[in-house]
């Protein structure tokens, strides 16, 4: 994708860029604990939550970028991210009594591990024009993941009825 978006000379940038999209997906989820802290008037904790990751991620950088350089830079920075998502939801269960999908979520991990397996798989099978190729590829693996998300039960047909509903009212 980045070969196709920005050229050749950006294709070395992939591994960071795969790291860091892993970091999104926790930044995301502490957003929502930061969220919440804002709402109930309690935005210090999200402040030190914030300030704790920063020095943290400073420190990390301190280390890692001399040894590995900018990959060690998004390994911190995705560690970052977790920690705030981890202090996020830790801070969270002191006002509201939460319940966490574990299992659901472990579920939802190895689904999507066997997505990018599959996906490894089917670069490795089909060989055409860029574009194509991955037209093919994302509509295999779509199918794959769909019936990876049923098949676990972690989502029912009910939730999709409910979902097409939704959008189209």
């Amino acid at each position: 994708m980045i070969r196709v978006l920005f050229g050749e000379f950006y294709t070395s940038a992939g591994s960071i860029l795969k790291i860091l999209s892993i970091g999104m997906i926790f930044a995301t989820l502490s957003g929502i604990s930061a969220n919440f802290f804002s709402g109930i008037g309690k935005p210090k904790i999200n402040s030190k939550i914030i300030y704790s990751a920063a020095i943290f991620n400073l420190i990390g950088n301190l280390i890692l970028i001399p040894m590995i350089g900018i990959v060690g830079a998004a390994i911190t920075t995705t560690t970052s991210y977790f920690m705030m998502m981890v202090l996020g939801l830790k801070n969270t269960k002191k006002f509201i009594s939460v319940k966490f999908p574990v299992l659901m979520w472990i579920k939802t991990l190895i689904a999507g591990i066997l997505l990018i397996l599959a996906i490894g798989l089917l670069k490795r099978l089909i060989t055409l024009n860029v574009l194509l190729e991955t037209a093919i590829i994302l509509i295999i693996a779509g199918i794959i993941y769909s019936i990876l998300l049923f098949s676990f039960r972690i989502i029912n047909i009910e939730e999709v009825k409910n979902l097409y509903r939704r959008i189209m009212t």
